[in-house]
């Protein structure tokens, strides 16, 4: 998001907040508050397990493809709350720095509405701040620059909020998911 866009985004959200009543504004805190509580269930043990298992296999280093977890259930049963907050607890997935840069292992990226493996690679470049021009890169350069970019950035694991638009996408599932694992 450019500079100037972000601003008028901040002076829109600014009039609001200047402009809505007392009433308006304590329900906003009171969403927001919502939105930070968890309430544990008995699916954080088994989340954090996986999590841990996936830490174990990074580990390891005898990987040769990529590891997937996949969480189901109902839309708005919490699994993307679920999930930040596994991730947001365990230490393994705070920033921390080399002494130049900040890293993080894993990015959190929400999967393109219509997503093909073309449009997933160039969510994740747009993610790391890939300076993408307008020039036609094809499928196989796109994904050479994620794994360089990934690589660079530390970055061992991909979280893919909404994946189930992966399931829609009108070429082979098969090609997406192999991608991924690659």
């Amino acid at each position: 998001m450019t500079d100037q866009l972000a601003a008028r985004l901040n002076a829109g959200l600014a009039h609001i907040r200047a402009t809505v009543t007392d009433t308006v504004a304590e329900k906003s805190a009171l969403v927001r508050s919502l939105e930070r509580f968890h309430v544990s269930t008995r699916y954080d043990k088994l989340l954090t397990l996986e999590v841990e298992k996936l830490l174990a296999t990074i580990l390891s280093d005898s990987a040769e493809e990529g590891y997937a977890l996949a969480i189901v259930g109902k839309s708005g049963a919490g699994k993307t709350h679920a999930i930040n907050h596994a991730l947001d607890s365990h230490p393994a997935f705070k920033p921390f720095s080399d002494g130049l840069n900040d890293f993080q292992i894993c990015m959190r990226v929400r999967t393109p509405p219509v997503c093909s493996t073309k449009s997933l690679g160039v969510a994740i470049l747009q993610h790391v701040g890939y300076p993408l021009s307008r020039t036609k890169l094809n499928e196989i350069e796109i994904w050479r620059l994620v794994r360089e970019q990934l690589k660079r950035r530390e970055i061992r694991i991909i979280y893919l909020d909404e994946a189930q638009h992966v399931l829609k996408t009108k070429k082979n599932v098969t090609e997406v998911t192999d991608t991924l694992k690659a």
